[in-house]
């Protein structure tokens, strides 16, 4: 959390790479949190939802470690790609479906 702050609070700092990985980790926790309360309140149900945040959560990744933390793809290559995607993606899963279950429960109630 350390790395986002000082993101925020100084411009951009060159970052290492375990800064890299806590800053793509906690965006994907409030993507999934945010994601999953939207989808719980406009009802979004089934294999669509699923798909719309896969989709959601990689675009985000992709946007934050490229364009806001300006990681240099070239230098990352394939492997490093896979496991900046791979950072967190459970747990953001998790985060979305806890959220999507308990916005569309008391909104449907």
């Amino acid at each position: 959390m350390s790395a986002v702050y000082q993101f925020l609070a100084y411009g951009h700092p060159p970052l290492k790479t375990a800064d890299i990985h806590s800053a793509c980790y906690w965006v994907k926790q409030l993507t999934g949190t945010v994601v999953g309360i939207i989808f719980g309140v406009t009802e979004v149900t089934g294999a669509q939802g699923f798909a719309f945040f896969l989709t959601i959560n990689l675009l985000v990744t992709f946007i934050v470690y490229s364009k806001v933390l300006r990681v240099n793809v070239e230098e990352l290559g394939f492997e490093g790609q896979a496991k900046l995607v791979q950072e967190g993606f459970m747990q953001s899963f998790g985060c979305f479906l806890l959220c999507w279950i308990v916005s569309f429960t008391l909104c449907v109630n």
